[in-house]
């Protein structure tokens, strides 16, 4: 039996996730602060993190700005794997899965490069 389609993605979130995505590709989101910036949503604010949290539970395809977003800013990154994902499926699910990705690997470089500092 297939599993039903999940509800259509509130405008709030897709607007949501469209902000989180921008600020990282826009290298306004720091693996030194990954608390900050925060998006807000119905007037509480979110980290990235918890913004890709919140849309994981949509199947919609994301908008084809959002996708050149993640694009651009994996490309940018040389993170060709995380891009033949989201070329295979472009959903929310998929695109949040490769933005946490993107700052798990970020914030990986840049305990690598504190270690090094601090030695």
């Amino acid at each position: 039996m297939s599993e039903p389609p999940s509800d259509p993605i509130p405008s709030e979130l897709s607007q949501a996730f469209y902000e989180a995505a921008l600020l990282c590709h826009d290298g306004l989101w720091s693996p030194a602060h990954p608390e900050y910036p925060t998006v807000r949503v119905k007037g509480k604010a979110y980290t990235i993190r918890e913004v890709c949290r919140l849309v994981t539970g949509f199947s919609d395809d994301l908008p084809n700005e959002v996708v050149g977003i993640l694009v651009r800013s994996l490309g940018r990154d040389v993170h060709s794997d995380l891009i033949e994902k989201l070329g295979k499926d472009r959903s929310y699910v998929r695109g949040a899965d490769c933005l946490l990705k993107l700052m798990d690997r970020r914030e990986e470089e840049y305990r690598q490069i504190e270690d090094l500092r601090n030695r």
